[in-house]
């Protein structure tokens, strides 16, 4: 999480950002033009129109003009999106889009680099995970799609982490400074309310109180 002062009352100002989308657009992208992975160029990336938009709250995502939010999710994506986002050209094309989106206005960044790469002096920040099978049967309706086993969807995220956690650019792990909060058996109200408490904490500035919370 990235804002100037933040206080419980000024959260519904903050703009949500999730960053894996940019990822995910750019390989939808590189999966329609049929571009190889070891081919990927600067001048390449540069022919991509990447904007976002908010749409009654919810972030959708834009390839050239068109709407592709609804693709973004499907485990084909997110293995491509998993490989394309290892490559350095690809980092560096969204790592400055980004770092700007956040210098302009106050943001809740979601990504798998925010705090370690994107955002290393962000206010708050939050490692958030969840049990394998909590993710998948998540994922799974998210997709709410036929086609996609259970197994199908819990083998391709395990793919993903190890992909993502063993790349040489930016891997996935938790900042130092972060907070780790585990959601397998937490409503989206009890954790809306735990980060609220990671706020309160932050702002107060007191390690005892990180440590007490963190258990």
């Amino acid at each position: 999480m990235q804002e100037k002062r933040p206080s419980r009352r000024g959260l519904q100002s903050l703009v949500y950002v999730d960053t894996g989308a940019f990822y995910r657009t750019v390989t939808v992208a590189i999966q329609r033009n049929g571009w190889k992975l070891d081919n990927i160029s600067e001048e390449l990336l540069q022919t991509i129109k990447l904007d976002v938009q908010l749409m009654d709250g919810v972030q959708r995502m834009l390839l050239n003009g068109e709407d592709v939010t609804d693709l973004l999710r499907t485990p084909e994506i997110s293995k491509l999106a998993s490989d394309s986002s290892a490559l350095p050209v690809v980092r560096i094309f969204l790592l400055k889009t980004q770092q700007d989106l956040a210098q302009r206005t106050s943001v809740i960044m979601e990504g798998r680099d925010i705090g370690t790469v994107v955002l290393p002096d962000a206010t708050l920040k939050v490692f958030m995970t969840a049990d394998l099978d909590v993710r998948a049967d998540r994922r799974m309706k998210e997709l709410n799609d036929s086609r996609y086993t259970f197994e199908y969807v819990r083998s391709a995220t395990v793919a993903r982490d190890q992909n993502d956690s063993t790349r040489k650019i930016a891997p996935l792990q938790q900042a130092d400074d972060a907070y780790y909060l585990n959601t397998s058996k937490m409503s989206l109200e009890e954790v809306e309310e735990r980060i609220l408490e990671f706020l309160d904490c932050q702002l107060e500035t007191t390690r005892l109180c990180k440590g007490v919370l963190c258990k």
